[in-house]
């Protein structure tokens, strides 16, 4: 289904996948007192703030279409050549907007470094599902 020449279902497989990237990142491989030392937020702020999570898939959702946007006006096809504009993506964009909480934030590089590499990872996936998802028969 295509949405302003959009593939819908490409886009929400992208968002899914990297959603389920962060979940596994930060969810399981990273232990909650690593994760809570790391982001310099106490038990009771984490608390505090869990209502939030369902909201988690509105970034990954707002990524994936843009990445559909930005696969779109290069012309990529196929998975490498979505994953490379999912990387670019991240490092100019997502990885550069996350340089001011390190500046100007209480967290500290070793955080910084997992958020680039949750990042890196999420855009490549995200970026080869929206690249390499067959057209449908009725795409012009």
């Amino acid at each position: 289904m295509r949405v302003a020449g959009h593939n819908l279902l490409a886009i929400i497989a992208a968002a899914v996948a990297m959603y389920l990237i962060e979940f596994v990142m930060y969810g399981m491989a990273i232990p909650p007192a690593t994760y809570m030392a790391l982001s310099h937020m106490t038990a009771e702020e984490g608390a505090a703030n869990g209502w939030k999570m369902p909201f988690g898939i509105i970034g990954p959702l707002i990524w994936a279409t843009g990445l559909s946007i930005a696969i779109g006006w290069k012309g990529a096809k196929g998975a490498q050549a979505g994953a490379m504009v999912g990387v670019v993506t991240a490092v100019f964009f997502m990885i550069a907007a996350r340089f001011y909480q390190w500046g100007y934030g209480p967290t500290g590089l070793d955080f910084y470094a997992v958020d680039a590499v949750h990042f890196l990872l999420c855009g490549a996936v995200g970026g080869a599902i929206i690249a390499a998802w067959p057209a449908s028969k009725t795409a012009a």
